[in-house]
């Protein structure tokens, strides 16, 4: 496949190209794509004391829990925290 520089300056593949595989056989593809993220906005607070109890993380001050699911068959995952 040759890349190619778009209208915007951007490389990429063309919409359309010709591939020849090493083997002979079946070859199946599947679109894959970015997906918008999905964002919370949330305050955490100070631990005044600087003090975690790894032991007890629940109990601690200036900890939140984001719970999150990655379907089956998704090829990368980004998380991110942002100050």
């Amino acid at each position: 496949m040759r890349l190619h520089s778009g209208s915007e300056g951007h490389w990429g593949l063309r919409p359309s190209q010709t591939v020849q595989l090493g083997y002979q056989g079946t070859f199946a593809v599947a679109a894959q794509g970015l997906v918008a993220a999905t964002t919370e906005t949330r305050t955490v607070a100070d631990d005044p004391t600087n003090n975690f109890d790894t032991d007890a993380p629940d109990s601690n001050q200036g900890i939140q829990v984001h719970s999150f699911t990655v379907p089956p068959g998704t090829t990368l995952a980004r998380f991110q925290f942002v100050r």
